[in-house]
This record gives C-alpha cells, sequence and structure tokens, in this order.
C-alpha cells in the first residue's frame, strides 16, 4: 500500500466515522415577526400536536398529517 492509497483509506475511514457519530437536531419551524418595533421569532409549529407526538399518543405520521393540515387552513 502505497502513501497516497493510506492517506485516502484514513480520509476515507475519519469521513465516515463522523458521519456515523454525528446526530441531527431537530429545529422547530417559525418567522421572524415585527412586534412593537422589534423583531421576535413566532412559532409555525403547533405545541398541542407537538405534545401529543411528544407523549407518544399519536404517530409521527399522524403529527405530520396534522400539521399539513393546520398549514393548509392557515394558508386559506
Amino acid at each position: 500500500m502505497t502513501t497516497s492509497d493510506s492517506r485516502l483509506l484514513g480520509l476515507t475511514l475519519l469521513t465516515f466515522s463522523t458521519l456515523l457519530n454525528s446526530t441531527a437536531h431537530a429545529v422547530e419551524e417559525g418567522q421572524l415577526v415585527k412586534k412593537d418595533g422589534r423583531w421576535e421569532y413566532v412559532s409555525a409549529e403547533d405545541h398541542g400536536l407537538k405534545y401529543l407526538l411528544l407523549k407518544g399518543i399519536i404517530t409521527q405520521s399522524e403529527y405530520e398529517r396534522g400539521a399539513q393540515v393546520l398549514e393548509t387552513k392557515a394558508y386559506l
């Protein structure tokens, strides 16, 4: 094995180990709204629906379907 091959192998292993050990962080959706002369972050997520999901009362697919219904309703 040549030096360039071992460097490539090392870089590949480092990349895979980084990808396997990384964690994904969920970010709450929302928007910035100007209120009383200041910008505030306003959550677009329904807190009741999120609570039901976190407590295991509804599934992820039910949560997504409910969020889509609420988004469509808000758009209309």
